[in-house]
């Protein structure tokens, strides 16, 4: 087997079914598919629009509202609790999560491993201390 080759990106028959069991089983226990899910879901959407109707057809890059929405969801997934956009909170992790997206531009290849283990446990450290820097 070769570096990065059993991963979910990169399964392919009964190996894919395995994964995808395993993470919407996960998913589907954090609230995902359910009715009230669903409802938040439809309500940080419509946030996200009105942003866009802001904007009036004007060319705009949507990179960061899509960045806000994303943050939104996770933190929905993990915390039952989703930010207003302007949001001091939100602010600070979208400027976190940039960082780190950042420096993963560096490494091309797929952590797996204890490697991926150790790499998460240090950013969700360094993530929690500074939320609790914030609050």
């Amino acid at each position: 087997m070769k570096f990065g080759e059993n991963t979910i990106a990169m399964t392919e028959g009964e190996e894919w079914n395995i994964y995808s069991k395993f993470a919407l089983g996960h998913l589907s226990k954090l609230g995902m598919g359910k009715t009230e899910f669903e409802i938040t879901m439809h309500d940080i959407f419509e946030e996200i629009e009105k942003q866009i109707d802001k904007q009036n057809g004007k060319p705009h890059d949507y990179t960061q509202l899509v960045t806000e929405y994303t943050i939104n969801v996770m933190m929905l997934l993990i915390c039952s609790k989703a930010f207003p956009l302007d949001n001091p909170i939100l602010v600070k992790l979208e400027r976190m999560f940039n960082t780190i997206f950042g420096v993963l531009d560096y490494f091309n290849m797929h952590l797996t491993g204890n490697v991926f283990k150790y790499y998460l446990k240090l950013t969700m450290t360094m993530i929690m201390t500074k939320l609790r820097l914030i609050v």
